[in-house]
């Protein structure tokens, strides 16, 4: 298990943290990847998703778009 200590940033008009490139690499993320913010207890778990998981989940969550879009 890897342990690093982080602070809260301020990131534009927004708070974030910073992960570091040692971490992100050995995990195979780079800029732009997405991933799920779990809740744990008191830790929080970053799931990755690959872009056919969002689709899904927004297919999921709000029905084929594609389908409705034709029915209006």
């Amino acid at each position: 298990m890897s342990i690093a200590l982080r602070r809260l940033v301020k990131i534009g008009t927004s708070i974030g943290v910073t992960l570091p490139k040692e971490l992100l690499r050995s995990r195979g993320l780079n800029r732009g990847d997405s991933f799920l913010l779990e809740l744990d207890g008191d830790a929080i778990v970053l799931r990755r998703v690959t872009d056919a998981d969002l689709v899904k989940a927004l297919h999921a969550v709000t029905g084929n778009g594609a389908a409705r879009r034709r029915k209006a």
